[in-house]
This record gives C-alpha cells, structure tokens and sequence, in this order.
C-alpha cells in the first residue's frame, strides 16, 4: 500500500485522517484548555447554553473578540462582553465551530466554509 495524506478514497492506499491526538487519545478545546483555565477566578461557563455570535472587531491584523452573543437554557438571548485581556474560549466542535465563525463573519482570508 502507498501513503496518502488526501483523504479521498484511492485503491490500495493508507489514509491517516487528520487530528489533533496526543498519546492515542483525541484532544479538543474541552479536554485539553479548558480545564487548565477552571482555577480561574474571572472564569464564567454558561453551560447548556448555545454561542450565536463572536462579537469581535479587525484590529489591521487579526480579528480580536471583545463578547458573545448567545442564547441561555431558558432560551433568552443575552450578550457577554470581555474585559480586559478576556479570552473566549469557544469549544463548538468539527460542525459548528465553522458554522459560528461563518455567523460572526469570521472567515479567515475566505478559508472557511471551503
């Protein structure tokens, strides 16, 4: 068998899909950087809570978030802004992770969505 690194179906080909692994085990935003953050003081999880929006601004470089939109458990929608220094720490996953910054207009240089 040869060695690919395209993932579309070729006969006689060794695929290695591509993720982020560390010992054999999958590593995500919620494994991985969350709970390095949970001593936090100024840390505040809304859980069972859906993000609809990063509210961000282009600083001539980067975009650089300063709040979420979201909607609560209770289905109310609210906004969270970030103070100084804050970190948005987004774990949404394969499917939605994109699907939110194509929401926000985060699409970097046009990259996602392809």
């Amino acid at each position: 068998y040869s060695f690919s690194s395209d993932m579309k179906p070729a006969a006689r080909t060794l695929k290695v899909p591509h993720v982020t692994a560390k010992d054999g085990i999958r590593q995500s935003t919620t494994s991985v950087l969350l709970p390095k953050r949970l001593h936090r003081q100024n840390l505040q999880m809304r859980l069972e809570s859906e993000v609809t929006e990063i509210l961000h601004y282009w600083d001539g470089h980067a975009a650089k978030a300063w709040g979420v939109r979201f909607r609560s458990a209770t289905g109310v929608a609210r906004t969270a802004r970030l103070k100084s220094n804050g970190l948005v720490l987004l774990s949404a996953g394969a499917l939605n992770t994109p699907r939110l910054l194509l929401a926000s207009r985060m699409t970097g240089g046009g990259h996602v969505g392809k």
